[in-house]
């Protein structure tokens, strides 16, 4: 009570004060950050909003970066990370029975719109909160390439030398210098960072690695980052994506120790790629759209005026629909898609059970390619025994080999069981039957 009416004096002597309301807005700023930056320690949302900055935006008036304006969708996503650390959230966004499952979990996936700080939020301010709290923590960051990996590095490096914000949260959160030269770093690379810490560990407090990297065999980690494993260009090839989900079985989920949290987070790509991967193992799961339709299907609307305007995604959503449904939605889609109108909308059954329409007669259907129309397309269907009901249950179109085109045909009858296979008569299909036999 006495600090809030110490701060309340200060502004109404502010207001008095002969000086520009710009100036005025200077001092309010900083006097707030200062406030919030008092529990930065022990709340995410107030450490990001009270040291990180934004890359993009600059203050007009002091022409430094301004600090990130935290929307409330990256308040959730605070909200989440506290939780699996902590099992506490402000209650704000995240109820505690899910803040508590998310704690006993230690994992989660975000399935998120590009464009929409992702990277600043899990790969740059959670490592840094994380080892601000605990300095012999030690992190992992993989992305597709390690190239792509080292950029929040190369950020988290930045502040921890220079950053006054980040001094005045955790002032001990400085590099390791080297006992035989004091004023030289121990550890202090591209790929890998070693901070002040009380344990002595051959293992770097952060590594930043690609898809791949033998340099992950022997880690032990307490956290795993998982950012953007898979580029839409490499998801189109099967073998890209089937290799980061095998990297991440055979080398990535055995560097996390016991208790050690993992994080997955990006826009999906595939139903191959790893975050449709994990989501099939069970993980907790929170999906986010800038479509406001979807929160009728679980998603969590994303808002953000300032940097995704409603008129980008406007003229997005008119000349690139499956774009937009990718990149905005994360919804996966095929170059090969057509907009449905609603009526054939009401007939797509999404998110559904299979088991529940084991009774009901199954076919699946293949309509090839041919020179003037590129694409195949696969097709499921399911009606009941009195032929009333009908209802779309899978459809996946893409450009394949015939190989590629029988083992899809394998993979989705082993899925859904149907009772009959429908395929047209000709040397087309010829192909692909002979592959079957």
């Amino acid at each position: 009570n006495n600090c809030g009416q110490f701060m309340n004096n200060i502004l109404k002597q502010l207001e008095l004060a002969d000086i520009s309301d710009a100036e005025k807005w200077v001092i309010k700023d900083h006097l707030y950050r200062r406030a919030i930056r008092a529990n930065a320690h022990y709340d995410f949302s107030a450490f990001c909003e009270s040291v990180i900055k934004s890359e993009e935006d600059v203050n007009p008036i002091t022409n430094l970066p301004q600090y990130l304006d935290p929307q409330p969708f990256h308040r959730e996503w605070c909200e989440i990370l506290q939780s699996i650390v902590t099992g506490d959230a402000q209650s704000q966004y995240i109820a505690p029975d899910v803040a508590k499952k998310l704690n006993e979990e230690r994992r989660v996936i975000i399935l998120s719109p590009r464009d929409t700080g992702k990277t600043s939020i899990f790969t740059m301010a959670f490592p840094m909160w994380v080892l601000g709290r605990n300095p012999s923590a030690r992190v992992g960051i993989v992305s597709k390439s390690s190239k792509q990996a080292r950029r929040p590095l190369s950020s988290i490096k930045k502040y921890m030398m220079s950053d006054s914000d980040l001094k005045s949260v955790f002032p001990d959160l400085i590099p390791m210098f080297s006992e035989t030269n004091p004023k030289k770093e121990e550890r202090w690379t591209t790929e890998e960072i070693i901070v002040k810490r009380p344990i002595v560990s051959g293992g770097a407090s952060i590594c930043s690695y690609g898809v791949g990297s033998k340099s992950y065999l022997g880690c032990r980690l307490n956290l795993l980052l998982i950012d953007d494993l898979v580029s839409f260009d490499a998801s189109k090839s099967q073998d890209e994506a089937r290799m980061a989900v095998e990297f991440y079985t055979n080398v990535m989920q055995y560097a996390v120790i016991e208790g050690g949290i993992t994080i997955a987070v990006g826009t999906p790509w595939s139903d191959l790629d790893i975050l449709s991967y994990l989501a099939k193992m069970g993980w907790p799961i929170f999906r986010y759209s800038c479509e406001p339709n979807d929160v009728n299907d679980g998603y969590r609307l994303i808002e953000w005026e300032k940097r995704i305007p409603k008129s980008r995604l406007l003229e997005e959503k008119r000349t690139d629909i499956v774009g937009y449904n990718r990149n905005r939605r994360c919804r996966i889609s095929s170059s090969e898609e057509e907009i449905f109108t609603q009526g054939k909308l009401n007939l797509i059954k999404k998110d559904y059970d299979v088991f529940a329409y084991r009774e009901w007669q199954t076919a699946m259907g293949m309509d090839l390619s041919t020179s003037k129309r590129k694409g195949t397309a696969i097709c499921i269907t399911a009606s009941d025994n009195d032929g009333q009901q009908r209802m779309v249950l899978d459809i996946e179109c893409g450009q394949w080999e015939p190989s590629e085109k029988a083992e899809k045909i394998r993979d989705y009858a082993d899925m859904y069981k149907p009772n009959k296979i429908y395929v047209e008569n000709n040397s087309l299909q010829d192909d692909v039957v002979k592959l079957l036999i």
